[in-house]
């Protein structure tokens, strides 16, 4: 799942309509079709509510850890690949909004689990002067410490979207 997030090509024709893993792992369209899969065995094995969101929660949360280790650890980044990966990131949102709405009403906010990796991204595609604020920072992503924030920015290279440099 991980290249299939991170290792989208940005530049090329296919970036934006493109379902294709380049990295050789699962799809995100492969991992969305398997909740869909894990969804309906859970319905028909009449799976409490409560365990049903548990299971889910715990899925989203380990997607979105697994995203974020793994954007920690790149070499670099830059505002087009972190616009890449939260569209990315949106398929899980778009799964959850289509699940029949008495399913929905028991997921509501399994999505949470996704967060710091869709704050990842703000963080690197917003002006960067704005960071020199303690509460801006608080505001736009809280689910990061200070270490992850300047560990995160120290890896970004600016491009056409954001020319400006970490100040």
């Amino acid at each position: 799942l991980v290249p299939a997030v991170l290792d989208r090509p940005m530049n090329s024709k296919e970036a934006l309509g493109a379902r294709h893993n380049v990295g050789g792992g699962p799809t995100v369209d492969a991992v969305v079709a398997h909740l869909d899969h894990v969804l309906s065995s859970a319905l028909a094995a009449s799976l409490f509510p409560s365990v049903l969101k548990q299971l889910f929660t715990q899925v989203f949360y380990d997607i979105g850890v697994a995203l974020f280790n793994e954007m920690v650890i790149r070499s670099s980044y830059n505002a087009s690949q972190a616009v890449q990966i939260k569209l990315e990131v949106s398929n899980f949102d778009n799964w959850l909004q289509n699940v029949s709405n008495d399913v929905k009403e028991n997921l509501r906010g399994i999505s949470h689990g996704l967060n710091v990796v869709k704050e990842t991204c703000n963080l690197l595609f917003v002006d960067k002067v704005a960071f020199l604020s303690k509460e801006f920072l608080a505001e736009t992503c809280p689910s990061l410490n200070g270490k992850q924030v300047k560990t995160l920015l120290t890896k970004f290279v600016p491009d056409d979207i954001c020319p400006e440099k970490t100040p």
